[in-house]
């Protein structure tokens, strides 16, 4: 608290995942009694008493599928049809979509074997949370955090079924 007490004013104060209720309760309150900067926070909560909202809704399709096309640039134009029905099945959620990107270039490395096809039918049967055997590289790690992850039943929201 002292080091943001001397920050510059006007100053902003990012806090990404803020996802735990007790924990906001707790802080926010301190740190509003800082008059020297702003707080943004970013949370799954949807309601907090003490903070106004707003809802970042989903990609539209068409700029789901280009963020999967720009990262996966193996993409068959082909299976065009088959990226649209998983897009919409995962809600064009960004980071389920980098997380299939990683998966998929994880799976093939250089030679294309496992194709959307593939990946539709394993989470038509199994779920997203099929994928969790694998580890994927993450770029939006904090400090002194491993910058790699797995699906987990507490981050994904639905069972993806088309």
């Amino acid at each position: 608290m002292t080091a943001l007490l001397e920050l510059a004013k006007p100053s902003l104060l990012v806090i990404d995942n803020a996802n735990k209720l007790n924990e906001l309760t707790d802080y926010y309150l301190a740190l509003r009694r800082c008059p020297n900067f702003h707080i943004l926070l970013t949370s799954r909560i949807t309601v907090f008493e003490h903070l106004p909202a707003y809802k970042i809704a989903a990609l539209p399709a068409s700029a789901a599928a280009d963020l999967f096309k720009r990262f996966y640039p193996q993409h068959d134009a082909g299976e065009d049809g088959l990226l649209e029905q998983i897009l919409a099945a995962v809600g064009y959620n960004t980071l389920v979509i980098k997380l299939l990107v990683k998966y998929l270039s994880k799976r093939n490395g250089l030679k294309v074997r496992y194709r959307l096809a593939d990946l539709l039918h394993d989470l038509q049967q199994h779920g997203l949370l099929s994928l969790n055997h694998t580890e994927v590289g993450i770029d939006y790690h904090a400090p002194g955090m491993w910058p790699y992850a797995k699906p987990r039943r507490k981050r994904l929201l639905r069972r993806c079924t088309i």
